[in-house]
């Protein structure tokens, strides 16, 4: 089974779900809008002000999700290899942080691909999906390094799965944190640098 059906370039070879899975995929192009809510999703979590390598927090954040937990993907515009690096890492985790705390957004695991991202939200219901994707399409993609500035950094639209169980959140996770090991990355899960958990989510 094919995750999607849009046209043009997309990342089906490397999501979650894949022939025989079974795993319902709902794309949503042009879905991130350019339009926001709550004071422009807190100004962009204060962008101006974000570290370029922030330190780790304490400790995790725990969370009781209440509200819908989303399976997220994101890809590059043409699958171009930007995302797998230290600047883009500490963007991300910044930015999941920054909503944690001013917004109640929950960032859960994650795995950042050279080209595509995975990762599970729990977003309140006062914001829209796709206006949080779209303030973290912007504020990440300030740190990805590219040689046309010009150049578009995202493909237009980004994959969600509504998770339904606790048991739904492990499984997938224990499927997405082997892509890394799937497209010959490295050798084990573990020895891949830019995956993690930003909120120890409890869901079901």
């Amino acid at each position: 089974m094919e995750i999607a059906s849009g046209k043009g370039h997309s990342c089906r070879r490397f999501a979650l779900a894949k022939r025989g899975a079974g795993v319902p995929f709902t794309e949503h192009c042009l879905r991130e809008s350019t339009s926001t809510d709550l004071s422009s999703i807190r100004s962009e979590y204060y962008a101006s002000g974000m570290t370029k390598f922030p330190r780790p927090p304490r400790s995790l954040e725990r969370v009781y999700a209440h509200d819908p937990l989303y399976f997220i993907t994101c890809c590059m515009y043409r699958r171009r290899p930007l995302l797998a690096n230290h600047p883009v890492h500490a963007a991300f985790v910044e930015f999941g942080q920054r909503g944690q705390k001013d917004l109640g957004v929950a960032v859960g695991r994650y795995v950042i691909l050279p080209n595509h991202l995975h990762f599970f939200v729990a977003i309140p219901a006062r914001l829209t999906l796709g206006s949080w994707i779209g303030a973290l399409k912007r504020v990440v993609g300030k740190a990805v390094q590219r040689n046309n500035p010009r150049d578009p950094i995202w493909r237009r639209g980004f994959f969600d799965h509504i998770l339904r169980s606790a048991e739904s959140y492990s499984q997938k996770w224990n499927y997405v944190r082997e892509n890394p090991v799937r497209a010959r990355l490295v050798e084990s899960a573990d020895a891949w640098p830019y995956a993690g958990e930003i909120a120890v989510i409890y869901h079901g």
